[in-house]
């Protein structure tokens, strides 16, 4: 959990030898409007517990130029995804 998860992930490529795996446990906006709107509500909260519940996986990616190669829900009830990425040439 960090304040700014591009910049780390930016840092992370750098770093990452070509084919090389990154991989991210975070929780990501929901796709559902409904719960959407609920994260969104509380993110002003869950900061202060150690995450950001908005966070948008596909602008998160684009951003920090990553290429998931899976994207798996993890824990119970199924809110945290474990995203692997492999480092491009």
């Amino acid at each position: 959990v960090v304040p700014d998860p591009v910049a780390v992930a930016l840092e992370m490529r750098p770093v990452c030898r070509p084919g090389g795996k990154i991989i991210i446990l975070n929780h990501f906006r929901s796709a559902n409007a409904i719960l959407s709107r609920l994260e969104r509500a509380i993110s002003p909260f869950t900061v202060h517990i150690g995450f950001k519940s908005d966070l948008d996986l596909p602008a998160f990616l684009a951003q920090a130029a990553l290429q998931p190669i899976s994207i798996e829900k993890v824990n119970v009830p199924k809110i945290w995804s474990l995203v692997t990425c492999i480092k491009d040439a």
